[in-house]
């Protein structure tokens, strides 16, 4: 918050709130996007990470206070931002597996991307993603 003014005697901060959450779980959270809701209260998104590998996305709802209404664990997903929607929130993600099984480099890298749909109460309406296999590298001089 910055104010202006030409002396001292001059100043007059408006009134505000703040508060200040941590929010944690079983695993490290990551977070990814925080959006104000039509309630006043915010939802957030954020990864849960274990030694750098992603589990899964972690989305909480708070009131216009901050206190968590409701949390939603979402496995085997990723996120890298959340839109608000008139009847609920839009989750977009992607992410990048690397299958070993695969005999060369480029058929090993599969980048997904994944669009989740909640309601208001944080219920999975929709739920769709799109994966392919990297082109073949080619490695050579130039």
């Amino acid at each position: 918050m910055i104010f202006s003014c030409n002396n001292l005697e001059s100043v007059s901060p408006a009134k505000r709130q703040t508060f200040v959450y941590y929010l944690g779980g079983p695993s490290n959270y990551n977070g990814v996007a925080a959006e104000q809701v039509a309630d006043g209260g915010f939802i957030v998104v954020g990864d849960s990470v274990v030694a750098g590998v992603s589990l899964g996305v972690v989305v909480i709802k708070m009131d216009a206070t901050g206190n968590p209404l409701w949390r939603k664990k979402i496995d085997s997903a990723s996120a890298n931002s959340i839109k608000v929607l008139t009847d609920g929130y839009l989750i977009i993600g992607d992410r990048m597996n690397i299958d070993l099984n695969q005999a060369t480099v480029g058929d090993q890298i599969i980048r997904m991307m994944r669009l989740i749909k909640l309601n208001s109460l944080g219920e999975i309406t929709a739920d769709q993603s799109w994966g392919i296999r990297s082109k073949r590298m080619r490695v050579g001089l130039i």
